[in-house]
């Protein structure tokens, strides 16, 4: 699942800063 990837560095990138 590709939009699961993506949905997933979108929400961990902002997270760790």
């Amino acid at each position: 699942m590709l939009l699961v990837v993506l949905v997933l560095q979108i929400n961990v990138i902002p997270e760790s800063g």
